[in-house]
C-alpha cells in the first residue's frame, strides 16, 4: 500500500480505491511529522477523489494513520517509545 519516494503526481494505482489514474502523493503524517513521513516512507498515492474523501472523513484518515504507524514501526523495528520519539503522537 505504501509507496517509495516520489516526485509529484504520476499515473499509478490509488492506495485506497485501486484505480490506475493520476494520483497525488499524500503525506500520512502532517505538520511537524511531515518530514518524518518522507524519511520513513509514510507517503501514499491517492486519486483526487479519494484524497478529498479522506479529509472529509476523519475516521478513515485515522485508520490510515494507524496502518502507517504499524507499518513504519514494523519496518524500523521500533517500540512505541521509539515511535513517539520520532512522531510525537500515537495513532494506535
Amino acid at each position: 500500500m505504501w509507496k517509495a519516494k516520489y516526485q509529484g503526481s504520476k499515473e499509478t494505482e490509488c492506495s485506497i480505491c485501486g484505480r490506475f489514474t493520476s494520483c497525488d502523493p499524500h503525506h500520512v503524517f502532517e505538520g511537524t511529522a511531515r518530514k518524518s513521513s518522507d524519511k520513513y516512507d509514510a507517503v501514499i498515492y491517492l486519486c483526487r477523489t479519494c484524497h478529498q474523501e479522506i479529509h472529509r472523513h476523519p475516521a478513515a484518515y485515522e485508520w490510515i494513520k494507524a496502518k502507517a504507524q504499524t507499518e513504519v514501526m514494523f519496518r524500523q523495528g521500533w517500540s512505541l517509545e521509539a515511535w513517539m520519539n520520532h512522531f510525537g503522537k500515537n495513532y494506535l
